[in-house]
């Protein structure tokens, strides 16, 4: 007759070795998937089309474990970012407007005002033409 100890290592094995197959199965299931949905594009080497990936750093690091934005995202990631700024700044009103087709009087200012605008056209080319950062 088998120990009980056998016995249950046998069927923990066992159950480890479908886990596995199952698990495997069902990954590649999925990244099959997420590549007929794409736009014929092989999923990427680094995440697989998943999008994120897992850095490879000691445990205790604060970054161990935590999913991080693919390589693969870096561009789509920019371009929300940049939407979002020119949402919350408001600057998609402003989208169209150069400093070439800046009317430096204004409209309806008063003289005070339009020499103010003026001066500050003048500086804003005047950076634009030699930019330099404060110290």
């Amino acid at each position: 007759m088998q120990q009980v100890e056998e016995i249950l290592s046998k069927v923990a094995d066992d159950i480890s070795k479908a886990s596995m197959e199952t698990s495997s199965n069902a990954e590649s299931e999925w990244r099959s998937a997420v590549h007929a949905e794409g736009e014929g594009k092989p999923p990427c080497e680094l995440c697989g089309g998943l999008g994120f990936v897992t850095l490879e750093v000691p445990v205790g690091h604060p970054q161990f474990g935590r999913a991080v934005p693919c390589e693969c995202k870096q561009e789509e990631l920019e371009a929300r970012r940049i939407a979002s700024l020119r949402s919350v700044g408001q600057l998609e009103a402003l989208k169209g407007q150069t400093f070439e087709s800046f009317i430096p009087d204004g409209i309806g200012l008063t003289g005070q005002e339009r020499l103010s605008l003026r001066r500050r056209t003048s500086a804003a080319w005047s950076f634009l033409k030699s930019p330099r950062g404060g110290a």
